[in-house]
């Protein structure tokens, strides 16, 4: 699969969750939540769904452009953004926040995307632009 491929089915997966999490917030979190959905769940739900899409929207955009320093740090912070979901729902998880089987549809999802964006981000010809002569040429 091609980088761009890549990034335009990343965007896919996270306007598809984004979509759920705002639109329908209340069933996104009553599948993964171990206490019933409340008016502040609802709330974060949706305000972590407005940020998935746009990095949808970054995932996109920045699937057409060449390779550059640019889109390697898209690459990179969205290998973060998924380390960081790893351990926030493992963190959940142990606080009683998630039952396992959020933990789990979580964790799948995260790993899969950790994998593909570290295969791009540490492709050889990524590391040949690591050098600042190379990128400005």
């Amino acid at each position: 699969m091609k980088r761009k491929h890549f990034l335009i089915l990343s965007a896919l997966v996270a306007w598809v969750f984004s979509i759920g999490m705002m639109l329908m917030p209340a069933g996104f979190t009553s599948g993964i939540s171990t206490q019933p959905p409340s008016a502040a769940v609802n709330a974060w739900a949706t305000f972590l769904g407005s940020n998935l899409f746009a990095i949808g929207f970054i995932n996109l955009f920045s699937s057409y452009s060449p390779w550059s320093s640019a889109v390697r740090a898209i690459l990179w912070g969205n290998i973060v953004l998924h380390v960081l979901a790893i351990a926030t729902d493992v963190n959940a998880y142990m606080n009683d926040v998630i039952n396992m089987g959020g933990l789990m549809q979580g964790t799948v999802v995260h790993v899969v995307f950790i994998i593909g964006f570290s295969y791009y981000a540490f492709k050889k010809s990524t590391r040949d632009m690591s050098s600042p002569a190379k990128m400005s040429a």
